[in-house]
């Protein structure tokens, strides 16, 4: 699962993903960084959502909060990190997993 104090390395800059991009044109890298594009796109929508929060807008842009809200959830909820992380969540918290682990521990044990 995710950790609020998990070390990450600085993001990228859009110039360095095009100086990736021209020094190493390949298929797989490309397909990488249209991933990236899309993940930069759900931050911006992130943004886009906190600077209504931040401003108590009800409306901004002729959208209303409620509805770049709800976009803003079912993106998240399409996402495959997201889907993991609830399915991880879901099987840690039942029940009959906490006791296969724990009998597996006691096993270990003896």
């Amino acid at each position: 699962m995710y950790s609020i104090g998990m070390r990450l390395k600085p993001p990228l800059r859009t110039e360095e993903l095009r100086a990736l991009t021209q020094s190493n044109p390949t298929r797989d890298l490309r397909r990488l960084l249209w991933e990236i594009h899309r993940l930069r796109a759900l931050v911006l929508h992130a943004d886009q959502v906190q600077a209504m929060i931040g401003n108590n807008a009800v409306h901004m842009g002729g959208v209303s909060f409620q509805a770049v809200l709800d976009d803003f959830r079912a993106r998240l909820d399409a996402e495959p990190a997201v889907q993991e992380n609830r399915k991880l969540a879901r099987e840690v918290l039942n029940p009959d997993y906490l006791r296969s682990r724990s009998q597996k521990r006691d096993d270990r044990e003896r």
